[in-house]
């Protein structure tokens, strides 16, 4: 944006506002406009001010992808399945890993973690899922009762939960991928029906 508060133009196209624009308009230092967008210390408040008022002038909106890739954080995600229905799970986990693929070089990793059965060992993948400093987990619920209070404390710590192949209602998890089977049921009855004298 030029000091008029137009958008810079590169043929035809409008360009984003970026710290540098903000700098050379107040005549300060790049380093000093993240100071002041990013509250870091070392910069005097009035200094600040005065960036973030020309930021919201010049309708400044911040990079998150380059802020993200800058950082060099690593996105991690838990994966827990059961070892039972083994053929079925390894469909569903390779399913996973093809959606993440694309995200890897985005610094995505899925972390795996088999327990005994839909029900034997589910809690306590999931409670070793949250000491791994998670920012999801991926859960196939057996028994969504005795699964609600570790949801609730996902939840809490901001850590999104989705349910697959099964649900677990009544939770603050985030969503659900399953089929539903009396939904299915229900029209397998009724196509027989119709063949059915």
């Amino acid at each position: 944006m030029s000091k008029q508060g137009k958008p810079h133009e590169s043929e035809g196209r409008t360009r984003a506002v970026g710290m540098r624009d903000i700098a050379k308009a107040l005549g300060v230092s790049t380093g000093t406009v993240d100071r002041a967008l990013n509250d870091k210390p070392g910069i005097n408040p009035l200094t600040r001010q005065r960036v973030l008022n020309m930021a919201r002038t010049m309708r400044y909106q911040p990079n998150l992808a380059a802020r993200f890739l800058s950082s060099r954080k690593e996105i991690r995600i838990a994966v827990n399945l059961p070892r039972t229905s083994a053929l079925f799970f390894d469909y569903v986990w390779s399913g996973i890993q093809d959606a993440a693929r694309p995200f890897e070089g985005n610094g995505v990793r899925l972390l795996l973690q088999h327990h005994a059965s839909m029900i034997e060992g589910e809690m306590e993948a999931f409670e070793a899922a949250l000491e791994q400093d998670v920012r999801a987990i991926i859960i196939c619920p057996g028994d969504p009762a005795r699964m609600r209070p570790l949801i609730h404390k996902a939840a809490q710590r901001g850590i999104p939960v989705l349910c697959l192949t099964t649900d677990a209602p009544a939770t603050e998890r985030l969503a659900c991928v399953y089929v539903d089977h009396f939904v299915s049921g229900s029209i397998v009855a009724e196509l027989l029906g119709q063949f059915l004298p």
